[in-house]
């Protein structure tokens, strides 16, 4: 029985090594690249202005880099 031990315990122990940990995954933010910017036009209704202003407002706000 001691012998049965011992060898389950060998082959335990030879599947106990250091392995590299894996590379950490890289992430790449694209939640801006799609945006452009938008303005209104003469025919826009007062109302699609102010949303037009909205949008404008809140893309500078998260997306700064993206070009105006």
């Amino acid at each position: 029985m001691r012998i049965l031990i011992l060898l389950i315990v060998a082959m335990l122990a030879g599947c106990a090594h250091d392995c590299p940990a894996p590379p950490a995954p890289r992430i790449v933010d694209t939640s801006c690249s799609w945006l452009s910017p938008m303005s209104a036009s003469s025919a826009d209704t007062p109302e699609t202005k102010r949303e037009v202003i909205a949008y404008e407002i809140a893309r500078q706000k998260n997306c700064p880099q993206v070009a105006k």
